[in-house]
C-alpha cells in the first residue's frame, strides 16, 4: 500500500500519494547504469474541513422578569445540520425553563428563580458531535425602569398644547421632573414657556408662547 502525505493550505488538506520506488527508473541496457528519474505528478482533489461546531448564543442571555413569558432562540455554527438542543444532564436548576430541539429556550419564571439561573446547554449536530456552552439568564422581579418617550412632537404658538411622556418596567406610579439646560424657567415644572409637566401624570401641556427651540431633561423615577 502507498504511503499518503497530507499538507494544509490555506484551510484546505490536499491528500496525495506518495511516488514509489517505481519513480527510479534504470535503463535496461547492461552497459547503461546511468540513473533515469521519471516524474510522477499526483492529482490531489481538495477536502475541504468544515469549521468546528460552536454554539455561538452569548453568554449572558437576555433579562427575565418573574410571572412574564420568556424566550429566547439559541444559535450555533459550524458542525452538520441539523442541529438538536437539550439541557446537559443535572444542568438546568430550574423547571420553569424548557428548551425545543430547534433551540428554543422559553419559560415563565417565578419568584423562586430570582437572581441569576445558570443552565448548561449542549447542540449535537447531524454527525454526533456534541459541544456544552454555561449561559446564564438574571431573573428580575420587575423590568427595569425606562423611559420610552424619544422626542417631543412641535408646537405651535398661540395652540393649546399636548403630550404624555410614557415609561415601563418598575413599580408604578412614577414621579416625573424636568431639569433645563439653562435654567431660565422661573416655573417649577416649566419645560418651555407657557408649558409645564405635571409630576404625577407625566403630562405636558400648556400653550406655547414663544417659538424657537429648548432643550431640557426629563427625570422619572418611582415613587
Amino acid at each position: 500500500m502507498q504511503p499518503t502525505l497530507a499538507r494544509t493550505l490555506s484551510g484546505l488538506r490536499y491528500c496525495c500519494r506518495a511516488p514509489t520506488d517505481a519513480a527510479r527508473h534504470y535503463n535496461e541496457r547492461e552497459d547503461d547504469m546511468t540513473p533515469r528519474l521519471l516524474i510522477l505528478i499526483a492529482a490531489c482533489a481538495p477536502i475541504a474541513f468544515g469549521q468546528a461546531l460552536t454554539i455561538t448564543t452569548p453568554n449572558a442571555l437576555p433579562v427575565a422578569t418573574i410571572n412574564q413569558a420568556y424566550s429566547v432562540q439559541l444559535t450555533a455554527t459550524g458542525g452538520s445540520l441539523p442541529y438538536s438542543w437539550r439541557f446537559q444532564v443535572g444542568g438546568n436548576p430550574s423547571v420553569r425553563f424548557t428548551v425545543s430541539g430547534s433551540g428554543l429556550l422559553s419559560g415563565t419564571p417565578t419568584s423562586a428563580d430570582l437572581g441569576v439561573v445558570t443552565l448548561a446547554m449542549q447542540v449535537t449536530d447531524a454527525g454526533g458531535v456534541t459541544v456544552t456552552k454555561q449561559l446564564s439568564v438574571t431573573v428580575l422581579a420587575t423590568q427595569p425602569l425606562a423611559m420610552t418617550t424619544t422626542a417631543f412632537t412641535p408646537g405651535v404658538v398661540g395652540i393649546p398644547y399636548s403630550l404624555t411622556l410614557a415609561a415601563t418596567g418598575g413599580t408604578p406610579p412614577y414621579k416625573w421632573d424636568v431639569l433645563p439646560a439653562i435654567v431660565t424657567f422661573p416655573v417649577p415644572g416649566q419645560v418651555a414657556p407657557g408649558l409645564t409637566l405635571d409630576s404625577a401624570t407625566g403630562q405636558v401641556t400648556g400653550t406655547p408662547t414663544s417659538a424657537t427651540s429648548f432643550s431640557f431633561t426629563i427625570t422619572l423615577k418611582r415613587f
